[in-house]
């Protein structure tokens, strides 16, 4: 899809990854913005889990998790519900599907925006700073992993330490049993 185009009240502009309503913007992050997008070509259809991830994410080993929270952060921005959906509804097991109207901007309007730049350009205004995207394609292995990896040191620690116990109580109970009973000497046989 090369244009803009609307779900519902809001205006989607792919290119820069930003949706708005009533003067107020929004930017996604790439890969959330492809997400709406393909949903956007496939309004009204359901779209699997796996052309999702093999559109968005090709040649990605990626989980579901991933695509869940792209959903997850569009609704956030559209002000969805997943239990009462306006715009995009889960469908259990297989996939997700845009229930929202979408509306393409004719040719006519995508030229003139083209040209829209330009003029703007001339008018200054200052701009609210737009929010940072959150990058989704972090996961939550990392505090798992980093968890894990301190449960393995805590271990190590451990063992290493009844180690050095061992040995301090096995070597200190031997010298004290020396110290206890001197040695005493005696002759091997009785023969001068």
């Amino acid at each position: 899809m090369q244009g803009n185009f609307r779900i519902g009240e809001w205006r989607v502009q792919p290119q820069i990854n930003c949706v708005s309503k009533n003067g107020s913007e929004v930017h996604l992050e790439p890969k959330v913005m492809q997400v709406l997008v393909l949903l956007s070509e496939h309004q009204g259809e359901v779209v699997s889990k796996d052309r999702l991830l093999q559109t968005v994410w090709p040649g990605v080993f990626v989980g579901e998790d991933v695509l869940t929270r792209s959903i997850s952060e569009i609704r956030r921005v559209l002000a969805d519900d997943a239990r009462s959906p306006r715009f995009i509804q889960t469908i259990p097991k297989s996939g997700y599907r845009l229930i929202a109207p979408v509306t393409f901007d004719p040719p006519a309007a995508r030229q003139a925006e083209a040209e829209l730049p330009s003029v703007a350009a001339q008018v200054i205004q200052p701009e609210p700073m737009p929010p940072q995207p959150v990058s989704l394609e972090t996961t939550v292995t990392p505090t798992r992993f980093s968890l894990r990896r301190a449960a393995v040191v805590f271990a190590v620690l451990l063992l290493l330490s009844f180690t050095m116990f061992l040995f301090w109580f096995f070597r200190y109970r031997t010298q004290s049993r020396d110290t206890a009973h001197p040695y005493i000497t005696r002759p091997l046989t009785s023969y001068p």
